[in-house]
């Protein structure tokens, strides 16, 4: 049985676009939002919360989303309440051990952080840390460094 050239060449061009695609499909993702609900893969799921623009990165193949932005004391307090977070407000001392990322980034770097954590949708898996980095001289509805993970 022969198979002609143009046969060999349209299956060649067809596997390497579908291996491009692939690839393209799923390389992280870095961009930046305006609104928490504009998040990749799980923006909608999350409160329509004032806070200000929100650099993210997200990777498909794991569905992990981080995200880091400036936001409110009460936009933090908002998120919590919204999805029923469980909360700890460090003083000094915050344990990074328990982070789901060493992204440099997207993690807080001072010893005051407070911290959201629990599910994302009451019936599944999907972990959400919401991380909140006041600044040194708190007042009412300052504004500090907000972090997310989703995973």
């Amino acid at each position: 049985m022969k198979i002609s050239q143009s046969k060999v060449i349209t299956i060649t061009v067809v596997l390497a676009v579908f291996a491009l695609v692939s690839v393209v499909r799923l390389r992280d993702r870095r961009g930046t939002v305006s609104k928490l609900t504009d998040l990749p893969r799980f923006g909608l799921a999350l409160p329509s919360v004032e806070t200000g623009r929100l650099a993210y990165e997200y990777n498909p193949r794991i569905e992990r989303v981080l995200a880091r932005g400036s936001a409110t004391t009460n936009a933090f307090f908002a998120v919590c309440a919204q999805l029923k977070l469980e909360m700890i407000q460090y003083e000094r001392g915050f344990p990074r051990s328990d982070m789901i990322t060493d992204a440099s980034k997207f993690v807080p770097v001072g010893e005051r952080v407070w911290c959201g954590f629990g599910k994302l949708y009451l019936k599944g898996r999907t972990a959400l840390h919401i991380y909140f980095e006041p600044p040194q001289a708190s007042g009412t509805n300052s504004e500090g460094t907000l972090y997310l993970h989703i995973l």
